[in-house]
Parts: structure tokens; C-alpha cells; sequence
């Protein structure tokens, strides 16, 4: 095999699966918050004069990542590469590592972890609770990186639910209060 060949297959490899350009428009359409702003930089278009309007619009998801023991280490780079495109994509993204319990959150800032906290078994309940409790935080959806196998969970998140499911993954009707999506090869 040539080094050629070698790299695409990486390449191919480092690639999302999803498109997360389309998921994303569909999963928050009607969630995306937008901001106005008064400037000087800019003329109004109504009036002509100054001070004129700036109009921000920003996404907040928070994903939640299976770092548990059912979940291969190639399936989470997986995750982490679908993670790195929609953070591309212009969203702000909270992950929480969550097996059993949360294990670790941050905000992503482009970089993979160098490795992740978990490789126990695996409970959905704890990153609902998590997204409940943090109220001062308005979150617009809420992306669930899972291989599925888990028992249904209790805690309705208080935001959109949209579980990513790998491809060897269960996608069942335990997983509910959202869309679900599995990954193909």
C-alpha cells in the first residue's frame, strides 16, 4: 500500500460524517438567539444617518460525549471530529464527558482532548440533570454523542434533544424527548 493511499485513508477518516451544515439548520432553526447592536460604523438603512444596526446571531449547544467503556476509542474520535465541524460551523459548544456521572465540561475550542475522563458504564440522566440545574445558562439544543446502550432516561432536558448514535450503536425507542440520527459507515 503507498504512503498515497495511507493518507487519503486518514484523510478520509478525519472527515465528519454528518452534515452538519444541514442537521444543525434543521435541529435550530427556531432556537438560534440574535442580538442587536447600535453602531457608528454603520448607516441606518431606514433613516440614513448614524447610528445604524448590528444584528448578531449565536448558537450555545451543549454535547454531551459517551466516554464509557462500550464506547472504542475510534468511536470517539468520531465524536470529536462531528464536535470539531459544527464548532467550524460557527456554533459555541459546551462538551460534557459523562459516563455513568459527568466526569469533565468545557468549552471546545478547536483542539481534540488528549484523552478523556470515563471508560465506566453509561447513564443518560446526569447531563439532563446537569443542563436543568444550570439555569443561568440558556442553552439552544442539546447533542447527545452516544453508542446508545443505556437504560431510558428519566430527566427531560429543558432544551431540544438530538441524539447521534454510532453506526454498530442501538438506536431504540428508549431514546426519547428527541430526534435520533445514527451515524453511517
Amino acid at each position: 500500500m503507498s504512503i498515497r493511499n495511507l493518507i487519503n485513508i486518514i484523510i478520509e477518516k478525519r472527515n465528519p460524517k454528518i452534515n452538519w451544515k444541514r442537521a444543525l439548520k434543521i435541529f435550530s432553526s427556531s432556537s438560534r438567539r440574535t442580538k442587536v447592536k447600535f453602531t457608528v460604523k454603520r448607516v441606518s438603512k431606514r433613516y440614513g444617518t448614524r447610528p445604524g444596526l448590528k444584528i448578531q446571531r449565536s448558537q450555545k449547544i451543549a454535547v454531551a460525549v459517551d466516554t464509557s467503556g462500550s464506547v472504542s476509542y475510534q468511536e470517539l474520535n468520531m465524536f470529536f471530529n462531528e464536535i470539531h465541524s459544527m464548532w467550524q460551523n460557527g456554533a459555541e459548544i459546551e462538551v460534557i464527558e459523562c459516563d455513568a456521572a459527568i466526569q469533565k465540561t468545557y468549552n471546545y475550542k478547536g483542539k481534540f482532548p488528549e484523552f478523556v475522563h470515563g471508560r465506566g458504564g453509561t447513564a443518560f440522566d446526569p447531563v439532563f440533570e446537569y443542563l436543568n440545574k444550570n439555569r443561568n445558562v440558556l442553552y439552544d439544543g442539546c447533542i447527545y454523542l452516544t453508542d446508545g446502550y443505556a437504560a431510558a432516561p428519566e430527566i427531560k432536558p429543558r432544551c431540544k434533544l438530538f441524539w447521534v448514535i454510532t453506526p454498530e450503536g442501538s438506536l431504540g425507542s428508549h431514546l426519547k424527548f428527541g430526534r435520533a440520527l445514527q451515524i453511517n459507515h
